[in-house]
């Protein structure tokens, strides 16, 4: 199940079901810039990562007429590397090996 709050910003939560239970496998907080028709989604860790639930975070942007997306890692995570090398296993591509200044690694998906 994912579920999805909007207004400026887009915070995102995939759940799982696991029998009766439920348990949320990802979380990623997003904004929509409208102007722009841009997504930008903060990572923070390998730990919270989950690809399905960027996917679907990607389609529901998408449907809402963004045109690219961002995805920023913060370069100071302890697992940087591995988690820019599954980002961009998904189709984003390396914008900057700088990033957005010292602090993040930045990778955009066009649609």
């Amino acid at each position: 199940m994912f579920t999805a709050q909007l207004s400026g910003s887009l915070e995102a939560t995939f759940l799982v079901l696991l029998g009766k239970a439920e348990q949320v496998l990802s979380r990623y907080n997003a904004v929509i810039v409208h102007a722009t028709s841009q997504l930008f989604i903060k990572t923070t860790s390998l730990d919270t990562f989950c690809p399905i639930a960027l996917v679907e975070l990607l389609e529901v942007a998408e449907q809402l007429g963004v045109s690219e997306a961002f995805a920023c890692v913060p370069k100071a995570s302890m697992d940087c590397e591995e988690l820019v090398e599954e980002i961009l296993e998904l189709d984003f591509s390396l914008v900057s090996p700088r990033g957005l200044g010292a602090e993040f690694v930045l990778l955009r998906f066009q649609f």
